[in-house]
């Protein structure tokens, strides 16, 4: 069975799960409860442990300082948090922590059960892993292939090669101490997610593949790393006659491991050095060449040396093309706003965490303009936490820059619907402000709209596409059609008719009349009566 260590400073947190949970039917044991991080570190000192469920808010030492000492010192205890905190930064905190699941409360007992029926799962599936790769370590570590990456990787590690080192090389029969040299660095993935296979199983396969697509090659060494990376390192005494096959050989290397394993492979390749003492330079380009892969997925080869970091976005000038997009419910300015910044973002090679600022501007742009139109509790809307996280673990660019395409449809199309109510509620409210004070002579479009805090030119022209009218237009037909009833029902003279409805001219008030009715009020009045 499998070793749980609940921690939760909340008593009864801590009861209902030990006691909602049948650990024995998933092939578990509760082994201990502690109310905080200090308290969980002392047991996991003292006791075998497998999984950590914990919460992050506690006393003394969180729930994140817990994942962080565990991370250091218990890579292989999988920890699960249970949290109430919604904030991205929690949710980065725990990727950096390798946190296996973050679950946001209240979480109920099935989705709980789900989480730890998977971990069984993978636990039984690392455990069988690693029977077999005792097996083969036995043999593994007899042989030289397990020493030549102990020695390459130190060499690659050491700025200053020492002595022993250099004895080491000499004992493997690796003369590189002077030539040129050039370190490859290979990701092998799934075509379906960018995490890293990490099987030993995995990686001594592909070391031997790539042994087989070079030993035609003199001048280059496959290795796996101390770090379980694979490494090439190209050398030679004249780089010419070199660099015409490194392309080839890359190629040809992605296309056997392709065909033979249908995983997905990326190479970050560092510029020449010369020398041993150098080689340091070169591997960490390789490595650093290898995480533009989140560019493009589709780019199989990344030469540090052809790579120049160039930041000329214009963030402020987007920001304000997105709100007029956004605001206009423009989906396809929406589109192209999207497409020229992820074309800026390849371009200019910028690096992941870069352009996760930069998205982060713009979504916090979305929470301003949902925040103007009274609309940032609309639970039509995806939180912007959700989409932030969804973002920020998007393999590569174009999936996490296609998110935020849908995302920001999204938005433009609920303010829309919420503008298109709000323009109706605004046209009721003028009309019933109307009937009530048509009667004031001095009744003015500004007037209303002081009542009803919006701009006059706002107002006429969202009244006029509702009603096909003018404010003026309505007002007058209010005023006419009281003084119609004025007119059939008492014997008030026509100026105080007019006086009544709102008219302080009469003569206007007749001319207005006679307009609408084809009458002066006069023969309006007389016809009631006759009629």
């Amino acid at each position: 069975m499998y070793r749980v260590l609940l921690v939760d400073d909340e008593d009864l947190a801590r009861e209902s799960i030990s006691r909602c949970i049948k650990w024995s039917d998933l092939g578990l044991s509760l082994v201990g409860t502690c109310k905080n991080g200090k308290e969980a570190i002392l047991f996991v000192t003292e006791h075998e442990v497998d999984i950590v469920l914990t919460d992050i808010c506690m006393p003394y030492l969180d729930g994140m300082e817990l994942s962080k000492f565990l991370y250091e010192n218990h890579k292989d205890i999988k920890i699960v948090i249970l949290s109430g905190f919604h904030e991205f930064e929690y949710a980065k905190q725990a990727m950096r922590y390798k946190v296996v699941e973050y679950l946001l409360k209240p979480v109920t007992a099935q989705e709980l059960r789900d989480v730890l029926i998977n971990l069984t799962n993978d636990l039984n599936k690392n455990r069988k892993e690693q029977q077999e790769i005792t097996i083969m370590k036995q043999e593994y570590n007899k042989s030289l292939t397990l020493v030549k990456g102990q020695v390459l990787s130190d060499l690659m590690l050491e700025g200053n090669p020492s002595e022993q080192l250099k004895t080491d090389l000499q004992r493997l029969e690796i003369h590189i101490e002077d030539s040129n040299l050039r370190v490859v660095s290979f990701m092998v993935t799934s075509f379906e997610s960018d995490e890293p296979k990490q099987s030993a199983l995995i990686l001594i396969t592909i070391v031997k593949i790539i042994e087989t697509t070079i030993k035609d090659y003199k001048d280059c060494i496959v290795f796996q790393g101390v770090d379980n990376g694979i490494y090439l390192i190209f050398h030679t005494s004249k780089k010419r006659n070199l660099e015409d096959k490194l392309h080839q050989i890359l190629n040809d290397i992605k296309k056997n491991i392709e065909a033979a394993m249908s995983f997905h492979i990326q190479i970050g390749m560092g510029g020449w050095v010369h020398g041993i003492h150098n080689l340091t330079t070169s591997f960490e380009d390789a490595k650093r060449a290898l995480s533009y892969r989140y560019l493009d997925q589709n780019i199989y080869l990344w030469e540090m040396d052809k790579i120049k970091m160039v930041d000329k976005v214009a963030i402020y000038d987007y920001l304000e093309n997105f709100q007029t997009a956004i605001k206009g419910n423009d989906k396809e300015g929406i589109k192209k706003l999207v497409e020229q910044l992820q074309t800026e973002f390849y371009i200019g090679y910028l690096d992941k965490n870069r352009i996760l600022l930069y998205l982060q501007r713009i979504i916090m742009l979305t929470r301003k303009l949902l925040e103007e139109a009274d609309m940032k509790n609309n639970s039509q809307i995806p939180k912007e936490n959700d989409i932030l996280e969804q973002i920020s673990k998007a393999p590569y660019l174009e999936q996490a820059m296609k998110l935020l395409q849908n995302y920001l449809n999204e938005i433009a199309c609920q303010l829309s619907i919420g503008k298109e109510s709000n323009n109706e509620k605004l046209v009721a409210q003028a009309k019933a402000y109307l009937n009530k004070h048509y009667s004031n002579p001095n009744l003015s479009l500004s007037i209303l709209c002081q009542e009803l805090l919006i701009s006059p030119s706002y107002f006429s022209s969202i009244y006029k596409a509702s009603t096909g009218e003018t404010f003026l237009d309505t007002l007058n037909q209010i005023r006419l059609e009281q003084a119609k009833l004025l007119l059939r029902n008492t014997s008030l003279k026509n100026y105080e008719v007019a006086l009544k409805v709102g008219f302080s001219d009469p003569h206007y008030f007749n001319i207005a009349f006679k307009k609408a009715t084809k009458m002066t009020p006069k023969e309006f009045a007389k016809r009631m009566i006759e009629g």
